[in-house]
């Protein structure tokens, strides 16, 4: 299935999330930059981090996204959700965690959502 879209329902979707982030955020999946983009925008935004699966997707989202963040916010790190909590600093703290990795939301993804939220909800 495709992975990203730039469609109002992609758009819609994540309006919520954008518009409640704050502090330090954490992201799950690079996608188009749909999620970023408008986060560097936000003054009471400190950082952004984004654990994404595929290299070759940072290879080309990553300097696209770079040219708007005059604040140096993003940091994007090559890595799977699953095992990322083993790796960053258990000190380091979130406000806000976003899971975007799923082609669709149904029940075949639950148990992946419980995880991730088991992982991160500290």
């Amino acid at each position: 299935g495709i992975m990203m879209s730039d469609t109002p329902m992609e758009r819609n979707t994540n309006e919520s999330f954008i518009h409640k982030a704050n502090g330090d955020v954490l992201i799950f999946g690079l996608g188009l930059g749909l999620v970023i983009l408008p986060l560097l925008k936000k003054e009471n935004v400190r950082s952004i981090l984004v654990v994404e699966l595929y290299q070759d997707l940072i290879d080309v989202i990553l300097p696209i996204l770079k040219e708007s963040d005059s604040e140096n916010k993003l940091s994007v790190i090559q890595g799977d959700c699953f095992e990322i909590h083993n790796v960053i600093d258990k000190q380091r703290k979130f406000d806000c965690v976003y899971g975007d990795i799923w082609i669709d939301i149904n029940t075949d993804n639950y148990e992946e959502m419980k995880t991730l939220t088991k992982n991160w909800k500290k």
